[in-house]
């Protein structure tokens, strides 16, 4: 199951030929304080991993904060290259699949992610972030 929304959720390069050609992508209307403090302070999950897998874990979540600087600067084809950059070196960040569903919104692709995110945060039993993707699931009706 997890491969099959990894799968899904990398559609991110993709969508960069998708958002090169429009303006600017605004936050969805959706995130709240508390979805935006979570990504921001947010550090990599420390399961005992190997000297290897802790710092793609860290670089991965470096991406995350980088993209969500540049999203909120209005950067969005940036940050969709960041948070691609993120899931690429650690296919289990909850993070980036989160920030990339804030950037695109209520459509496919950010219910996709999000979904992805709402996975990871249930297998790494993280309760705060698999409520806040829950509630943002089905505030878009889009659970299923």
């Amino acid at each position: 199951m997890l491969k099959n929304i990894i799968a899904s959720g990398l559609t991110l390069a993709s969508v960069i030929l998708v958002t090169a050609t429009s303006t600017h992508a605004e936050l969805a209307p959706d995130i709240n304080a508390l979805t935006i403090k979570r990504i921001q302070r947010a550090q990599p999950q420390q399961n005992n991993p190997s000297n290897r897998q802790a710092a793609n874990q860290a670089r991965s979540m470096e991406y995350v904060k980088l993209g969500w600087a540049a999203q909120k600067k209005g950067q969005d084809r940036q940050a969709i290259i960041y948070y691609d950059k993120a899931i690429k070196l650690d296919d289990t960040n909850p993070y980036a699949f989160m920030a990339s569903a804030t950037l695109f919104g209520n459509t496919p692709d950010g219910v996709t992610c999000m979904k992805a995110a709402l996975y990871l945060f249930q297998q790494q039993n993280d309760r705060e972030g698999y409520d806040i993707a829950m509630g943002w699931l089905r505030q878009y009706d889009a659970i299923d």
